[in-house]
């Protein structure tokens, strides 16, 4: 009896796991909750869907693991940040930071990476995880060559605190590219000092880009009230 009832789970579990194929996206949430609802028994079923041919597989089956929060996905998440699917990537990355025994190593020598957007990756999983191991690190990729991964890096540094994040993020607001400048704004906005003031009120009438402007704007706003 307990074979068969065995059998009628695991036929469920691939079902339900096939149906990531063809429903809509809140369909897909909710077909993953209901996974999660079954212990850990989807846990090897979802790690090998991670190998689908399916993006869509691939990405619900990553939820699916982040609400069950079994470590033997760690790895195999691990592996999908290689991805070539940017949603899929990104929504690894994201299931990843909700495990709290992720070991920080493995992203910190992703900076390094040849590519940027294995490099990019790391820093936005450095920035959520928020290990001050990760801050030198950080500070050094900051000036990498992708224009992208300089912005996740200052995206990241912005959940950080102390006198190098600080400069860190001040020479941003110098960046060659708008999107970085931007960001520097908004990672500024967390500090509340009167030189990030007199900072974001020079950018404000003088940046280049109105929408850092914008921004810079806005954060002042909010550090004045």
């Amino acid at each position: 009896m307990s074979d068969v009832n065995d059998s009628d789970i695991r036929n469920q579990i691939y079902n339900l796991i096939n149906r990531f194929r063809s429903e809509p996206n809140f369909i897909s949430e909710q077909i993953a909750v209901q996974l999660s609802e079954l212990g850990t028994i989807p846990v090897i079923p979802l790690i090998q869907a991670l190998k689908d041919e399916d993006s869509g597989v691939r990405y619900f089956a990553s939820l699916a693991l982040e609400y069950i929060g079994d470590p033997r996905a760690i790895e195999p998440l691990n592996e999908l940040l290689n991805d070539d699917n940017d949603e899929v990537r990104l929504g690894a990355a994201d299931v990843l930071t909700k495990f709290t025994n992720l070991s920080i190593v493995r992203y910190i020598k992703s900076l390094k990476d040849k590519d940027w957007k294995i490099r990019s990756t790391a820093a936005y999983i450095l920035g959520k995880i928020v290990n001050e191991g990760s801050v030198e690190p950080l500070i050094e990729a900051s000036t990498d060559a992708h224009d992208y991964v300089r912005y996740c890096v200052i995206n990241a540094l912005g959940n950080y605190s102390g006198e190098k994040i600080l400069t860190t993020l001040i020479q941003a607001t110098k960046d060659e590219d708008k999107n970085v400048r931007w960001i520097a704004v908004e990672s500024l906005g967390k500090f509340t000092n009167k030189e990030v003031l007199l900072i974001l009120k020079k950018l404000e009438v003088s940046d280049a880009d109105i929408e850092v402007r914008k921004n810079a704007s806005k954060i002042i706003k909010q550090l004045d009230k």
